[in-house]
């Protein structure tokens, strides 16, 4: 018996496959494309990259302080119920 959490599951596989033939096709098939790539879009890429690797130092610091925060939190309170 199929319930209707099999065929939710289904429904998810079948559209990954989906996505995933569309993309295999659009790398796939040849596209001719007569374009001329300057070096400021590469210095533009770069950028971007660099940014990118930027901001999630950033994000990733302010978080760890928060994690840490917390455990160190926990464990001075965990430290001074044991000298009790």
């Amino acid at each position: 018996m199929v319930t209707f959490r099999r065929c939710l599951q289904m429904s998810k596989l079948s559209e990954f496959h989906r996505l995933a033939a569309v993309a295999v096709l659009l790398i796939a098939l040849p596209v001719e494309c007569l374009a001329y790539v300057d070096p400021a879009a590469g210095s533009l890429l770069l950028q971007g990259i660099i940014g990118g690797i930027a901001a999630c130092i950033a994000l990733g610091g302010a978080y760890w302080r928060k994690i840490l925060g917390y455990f160190s939190r926990n464990e001075s309170e965990t430290q001074s119920r044991i000298h009790d």
